[in-house]
């Protein structure tokens, strides 16, 4: 999953370069992984459909990848998001529940 956002993020930016922070923190509720880039962000309508499968915007593109890690996450108790703005990258967030001992 990390990987497949990390490339999404490299796609993204790969015309004009850019920047790309993964972000790791946690409490002992949950585990956070944060994947931003400075590329083009995600315009608002297609924010509600990019973890639907075989939604996609590129060309090639399965719209396959964030179904699919949206999918694992859900499974594991955990969800995925999208947030940042349009023109302004995005930063996705992967959350996880620890386990509670």
């Amino acid at each position: 999953m990390l990987m497949n956002l990390v490339k999404n993020a490299e796609e993204s930016m790969a015309k004009g370069g850019g920047a790309l922070h993964v972000r790791v923190r946690g409490s002992e509720q949950e585990a956070v992984v944060e994947v931003q880039d400075s590329g083009p962000g995600i315009p608002p309508e297609h924010r509600a459909r990019i973890f639907e499968p075989y939604f996609t915007t590129k060309d090639g593109g399965t719209g396959l990848g964030l179904a699919i890690a949206a999918r694992i996450l859900q499974e594991h108790g955990g969800k995925l998001d999208v947030g940042g703005e349009p023109g302004q990258g995005a930063c996705f967030t992967l959350s996880l529940p620890r386990e509670q001992s």
